[in-house]
């Protein structure tokens, strides 16, 4: 499994898109997210922004800002997941405060 950047440049490299420091990269893609125990938010067709730092690596879904979940997934403020040969980025963060722990997942349209 890989985690952090490593595992953004291997979802983006399974994609298709290659990971060029100082570079965004987009493509359009299924995403979900879904905050504590709630019933997950399913966005079938959205574009995703991957901007390629290897100090401040993130991902940006233009289409969360018009929910009340519009924020940058940034490495290490979240985590990063992606398992060899899956489909799935998994960005997960803990609770903090009052807010509860959420995940997202992004993956190819088909």
């Amino acid at each position: 499994m890989y985690r952090g950047i490593q595992a953004i440049e291997q979802f983006m490299e399974s994609i298709g898109l290659t990971w060029q420091p100082g570079q965004t990269e987009s493509a359009e893609l299924r995403v979900s997210y879904r905050i504590g125990n709630t019933r997950p938010l399913g966005i079938d067709r959205t574009l995703v922004e991957f901007h390629c730092d290897a100090k401040r690596a993130k991902v940006w879904v233009p289409e969360f800002s018009r929910t009340s979940f519009h924020q940058w997934f940034e490495v290490p403020y979240q985590e990063f997941e992606f398992t060899p040969g899956g489909s799935m980025l998994k960005i997960k963060a803990a609770a903090r405060g009052n807010a509860p722990p959420y995940s997202v997942g992004i993956k190819p349209l088909a």
